[in-house]
């Protein structure tokens, strides 16, 4: 009886909207398009018109981020959700919403101002507030601007959603108008997100090291801080992705790097990530010993992942769980405002490092725009400026007396050989745990 109590319970508590993301076979403008995100009625899996619409413009014309996407899904699956639990969600019979019942706007400031106040009681931060009351504020207007309501907003007039506009001006002088919500929080501008030095990244691994899946976590961060890898793109290296032993051992003998194709990546397009042969090397061994050992586990099941890295029950990580693995590891270490995703911020300051104070074949400087260019290529960044400040640092730090090219490279293979050695006490240590 309490089985189906809670059978219930579970029930009742399930979201009225579901995400529902598509596969290769949605074909848009000419060109397969998975995972995009759409809103669907759990019971029926009829999809909601206007915010499928509007989540997959955001990707086919703002050229958003899938992941971005996807986000804002979420965000307004829990605002439809919050509307059916008050009986305010109501469609017509093609699935779109009714803005208006009896005379009366069924969206407007009060619901938003509700919904805001209700999260700062819960305890959520107001960057976060923000961001959901701004996703849906948005989504209204575009409801209003392509004719699917009349009379939700009107600038400098009274009407159910208030709208304030913000002009902007970018660098070479150019102005935009921007609609915004005048119901956001007043939140003071975030410090820049810390970069772990050298001596708290090895704490990292020694806590890494009294874990379970010591050897996983630890090679984890190394894929984030030697190769620059994101999140998405960590989950999504598979073992075919790298090289057979002999191809890795003619690297090490030639120096040489191995440039791998990386999937999952920020708008959904591939890139080439510089891979060592060291850390292939380490990758191919933890695919042959504890990987294979994780499988072993599972071996009764019908399919096993091709993904590198797995969770706990041998299966494929899902982002949060890589988000609160390491988040909980961060800090046991005490490294406050940072993450992971902090650890690529110490692979491009060490790619910059190499290229500054290069030469061509022509024995001239590399410039500090194909530095910048070089580093962005490898990082995955659209724009150039983002790595700037890393640059001036180094210049910084090279005017004021700080080591050179030659003193990194050798720092660099110190540390790999450090790394090494923590991995063969790790794997030694669970083997006599065995």
């Amino acid at each position: 009886m309490a089985r189906i109590r809670d059978e219930i319970d579970r029930e009742a508590r399930l979201p009225v909207v579901e995400i529902r993301l598509s596969d290769d076979s949605c074909v848009l403008g000419g060109a397969s398009r998975p995972g995009i995100p759409t809103l669907r009625l759990r019971e029926t899996g009829f999809i909601l018109t206007e915010p499928s619409n509007w989540l997959r413009g955001l990707v086919l014309r703002r050229q958003k981020a899938l992941s971005t996407v996807l986000e804002y899904a979420k965000i307004l699956r829990e605002w439809f959700d919050r509307l059916d639990k008050r009986a305010m969600l109501r469609l017509d019979e093609g699935f779109r919403m009714e803005f208006h019942l009896h005379g009366r706007t069924i969206v407007d400031d009060a619901d938003l101002i509700e919904w805001r106040d209700a999260m700062e009681t819960a305890g959520i931060s107001p960057t976060r507030i923000n961001k959901k009351i701004s996703c849906v504020f948005q989504f209204l207007v575009w409801c209003q601007d392509s004719g699917c309501v009349a009379g939700l907003y009107a600038v400098g007039e009274m009407l159910a959603v208030s709208v304030e506009e913000h002009v902007t001006r970018s660098k070479n002088g150019r102005g935009s108008v921007r609609k915004r919500s005048p119901l956001l929080l007043p939140n003071r501008r975030q410090s820049y997100r810390h970069t772990p030095n050298q001596l708290e990244i090895e704490g990292l691994h020694a806590e890494a090291a009294l874990a379970e899946h010591a050897v996983r976590n630890s090679l984890m961060l190394s894929v984030a801080e030697e190769a620059g890898l994101r999140r998405a793109e960590i989950i999504g290296m598979l073992v075919h992705d790298i090289p057979a032993l002999e191809v890795i051992e003619a690297l090490q003998a030639s120096g040489e790097l191995h440039h791998m194709w990386v999937r999952d990546t920020k708008r959904g397009k591939r890139r080439k990530v510089p891979m060592s042969p060291h850390l292939l090397r380490t990758l191919f061994e933890y695919i042959a010993i504890e990987r294979e050992d994780l499988l072993a586990r599972y071996a009764g099941r019908k399919e096993q992942p091709e993904n590198v890295f797995l969770s706990d029950r041998g299966r494929r990580f899902h982002p949060n769980a890589v988000s609160n693995l390491f988040g909980q590891l961060f800090r046991k270490v005490e490294i406050k405002n940072a993450s992971l995703h902090r650890l690529r911020a110490v692979f491009l300051t060490r790619t910059v490092a190499r290229f500054l104070g290069k030469t061509d074949e022509h024995g001239i400087p590399i410039a500090e725009a194909t530095i910048l260019l070089k580093a962005a290529e490898y990082a995955g960044h659209s724009s150039v400026e983002t790595l700037r400040p890393y640059l001036t640092a180094l210049i910084k730090a090279r005017i004021d007396g700080a080591t050179g090219t030659d003193l990194v490279d050798l720092e660099d293979k110190k540390r790999l050989l450090q790394r090494d050695v923590k991995i063969l006490e790790m794997r030694s240590r669970e083997l006599r745990q065995k």
